[in-house]
């Protein structure tokens, strides 16, 4: 998909591992990711940039809008009708999971599977009935379009299962090369799809999804190979039970995410402007959010690594100290990183953007540079939001992302009549600001009250 699942921070690290937070129980040592990790990431994520490049300019500005614009409806809605969507939601189903053995992992997987195989009948006979009124208030002219972007996104839903199931066994080796078969068949597919006469958007839609499809079917056989299905024992009545009510009890955290991070102004964009406005604010919401994604990547797998093998540090180096500290620490080394690079980025982006996409995307460069002022702070704020999974203060940060969600939507109101793309990307900026810079003061305010809180040493 162009635009991603979940711009939460939690989200894009759901399979990093930061120092100080992963912990071998068993060995008791901390784990830092194989360098080779980050080589397939990166590589993955070269090949879905090429993928995107060739889109873009088969496209041209506006048939790119009405594809970006589909796309983001069909991932906009489609998690609200299945498992997937909330991270911590995830996170908790992961850990259920990790703590069974493997026949009762493998009922688990069943009941989530079947769970989501019903919410999509229910998914298909609302894309009907609300087809046409999308069509009309949006003004997209084929309703054939919005149902077949619609329909394309559904591997999506079972692949999520998939890929929570892969998690709670820890196999983040299969995870990074899924992640890299999906960028390698939908590299193909579009390079396919470029020779196909006809409808372009509507084959590129297509293409995307046999992409996914396949990818799903690779995800299954994982999870078939790996765990006893044959032998599969159904989840007690209390361990189903907790699943589902912690499922259903994830609506408002996945709606202030939905707000937040997953780009709703562009609702208003595509209401009030035109389609390649739509286009090139999706672009530069790719871009940033790549960045965002890259960043944290680079720390884990590549900065931590060169400290403690080249600089000759040793481990304890990171997590010497109170939780607090090593908070601190990391931070700042984030920022060291972040901060030079997306500078880099806003200096350069209008050479990379004319260069790889034409003349015709050089408006995309001033949303892009707002926008990635906005992706440093949530790259230095990954570091943050992994302490609070393991703080209990969810009431503070629903409130938090409540008020940061009420910014976005009336920043959005406000400013985009007004300013139309430069409207759209200060309301999504300033409402991500507000969110990172409120989980990093939270997180500091936690963890400096359990410091005091820790026994003094005589």
């Amino acid at each position: 998909m162009l635009l991603p699942y979940s711009h939460t921070i939690r989200s894009h690290l759901r399979w990093l591992r930061f120092l100080g937070v992963s912990i071998d129980r068993e060995r008791g040592e901390i784990l830092i990711p194989s360098s080779w990790h980050l080589g397939i990431a990166l590589y993955a994520a070269l090949l879905n940039c090429c993928a995107h490049v060739l889109i873009i300019r088969t496209l041209g500005p506006n048939d790119f809008g009405i594809f970006a614009f589909i796309q983001w409806l069909a991932t906009f809605a489609i998690p609200l009708i299945g498992i997937g969507a909330s991270a911590p939601a995830n996170q908790h189903i992961a850990n259920a999971q990790g703590r069974e053995a493997p026949r009762q992992v493998a009922g688990i997987f069943y009941l989530l599977w079947c769970r989501q195989c019903r919410h999509i009948l229910l998914f298909i006979f609302v894309c009907l009935l609300l087809v046409t009124p999308v069509a009309w208030l949006f003004h997209q002219p084929s309703r054939s379009l919005l149902l077949l972007g619609s329909l394309s996104g559904l591997p999506l839903l079972f692949s999520n299962i998939a890929g929570i199931t892969l998690r709670s066994q820890r196999r983040s080796d299969l995870l990074i090369m899924l992640q890299f078969f999906g960028a390698f068949l939908s590299f193909l597919t579009i390079i396919a799809a470029t020779h196909i006469s006809g409808e372009h958007i509507g084959i590129f839609l297509l293409a995307r999804a046999i992409a996914e499809t396949l990818t799903l079917v690779l995800a299954v056989a994982c999870v078939l190979r790996l765990l006893p299905v044959r032998e599969a024992v159904a989840p007690t009545s209390y361990v189903r039970s907790s699943l589902l009510r912690k499922i259903k009890n994830m609506p408002w955290p996945y709606l202030i995410d939905m707000i937040v991070w997953q780009r709703s102004e562009l609702f208003f964009l595509a209401l009030w402007s035109r389609s390649a406005l739509v286009g090139f604010y999706a672009l530069s919401a790719i871009l940033s959010g790549w960045l965002m994604r890259l960043i944290p990547m680079l720390f884990s797998f590549l900065i931590v690594p060169l400290s403690t093998r080249l600089l000759l540090l040793h481990r304890i180096c990171w997590t010497s100290g109170t939780p607090h500290q090593q908070f601190i620490r990391s931070s700042w080394a984030m920022a060291t990183l972040a901060l030079p690079l997306c500078g880099l980025l806003m200096l350069l982006a209008p050479w990379l953007i004319g260069y790889s996409l034409g003349a015709d995307f050089l408006e995309v460069v001033t949303p892009l540079r707002i926008l990635l002022v906005s992706a440093a702070l949530g790259s230095i704020a990954s570091v943050s939001t992994t302490y609070l999974v393991q703080i209990p203060h969810q009431t503070a940060r629903l409130r938090l992302g409540f008020i940061a969600a009420l910014v976005n939507i009336a920043l959005a109101v406000i400013l985009i009549p007004r300013m139309g793309l430069i409207g759209a990307a200060l309301s999504s900026a300033c409402a991500q600001a507000f969110s990172v810079l409120g989980s990093m003061l939270l997180c500091h305010f936690s963890l400096k009250k359990q410091t005091l809180l820790l026994p003094k040493e005589v």
